[in-house]
């Protein structure tokens, strides 16, 4: 991702849909603390929890209309359910950063 890439928001498909106005709020004001615990159970080498929970935010973030999120997550899964730290850690740094751009997008939808 280049420079300018990662400083875009990002935005949900389903920004405008009112039957996920809820979910997607409450996705959001989530995020920040979802992927501080994907980050706390790469580094505590917890596979099978990372695993886990990267399925879960992928499934979350794909209801609520945010696919590159939920991609991201999938490749963190695939990489911890493969045992490839290294790997997961560099998907983790990529789903950080797209996480940051949808808050990004959030916080100036508020203003």
């Amino acid at each position: 991702m280049n420079e300018s890439e990662s400083l875009r928001p990002l935005f949900s498909v389903r920004a405008d849909d009112p039957d996920i106005a809820g979910d997607l709020g409450d996705f959001l004001l989530a995020l920040t603390g979802r992927i501080d615990e994907l980050q706390d159970a790469h580094f505590r080498g917890e596979t099978d929890v990372l695993s886990s929970m990267a399925r879960s935010f992928a499934r979350d973030a794909e209801w609520v209309g945010y696919e590159i999120l939920a991609t991201a997550a999938q490749r963190v899964q695939y990489a911890a359910d493969r045992g490839k730290s290294e790997e997961a850690h560099s998907e983790l740094v990529e789903l950080t950063e797209l996480a940051q751009r949808a808050r990004r997008a959030h916080r100036g939808s508020l203003g």
